[in-house]
């Protein structure tokens, strides 16, 4: 049976860094844990050096599972992110239509909800306080006094 090489072996000759194979700070996932900070320095003093094209050949001559982490704006507009309902849109009372990323969890058997708006805050102040049992009265007084922020609505 053929032995495969541990991944930490072809990262260290990924990033041209062949010393750290035998190294014991970075010899195990726990070592490499208790020196995260030195991990991460290393890994940005190599990454910044290249480009990404450079990246995949070296990643892929190691044969390293990898992949570029896409910016904010090209999330928005992956297509295939799209084709698999990730994203939703919410209706805002004034903004009106604003993206948002669907419920990653899929039932099978249940409906997924379509996303709603968070509450404005203070939107069910009122609703809250009457049904721990102020009055009308005592609420406006919490809120005058500024104890409470409550929206415009006075439906109780």
């Amino acid at each position: 049976m053929p032995c495969r090489i541990a991944p930490i072996h072809r990262s260290c000759r990924a990033i041209s860094r062949p010393e750290l194979i035998n190294d014991p700070r970075y010899a195990t996932a726990e070592a490499r844990s208790l020196n995260s900070e030195e991990v991460v320095a290393l890994l940005d003093e190599a990454i910044g050096a290249r480009d990404m094209a450079e990246w995949e050949t070296l990643f892929r001559q190691e044969d390293l599972v990898w992949g570029p982490i896409p910016a904010m704006e090209q999330v928005a507009a992956d297509r295939q992110m799209a084709a698999n309902g990730v994203f939703a849109e919410l209706e805002h009372p004034r903004l009106g239509r604003i993206p948002t990323v669907n419920n990653p969890l899929n039932v099978q058997g249940v409906m997924k909800e379509k996303p709603v708006m968070a509450p404005e805050v203070g939107e069910h102040s009122r609703e809250i306080l009457h049904s721990l049992g102020y009055d009308a009265e005592a609420i406006e007084e919490m809120i005058l006094r500024g104890c409470v922020t409550a929206t415009c609505d006075r439906s109780l």
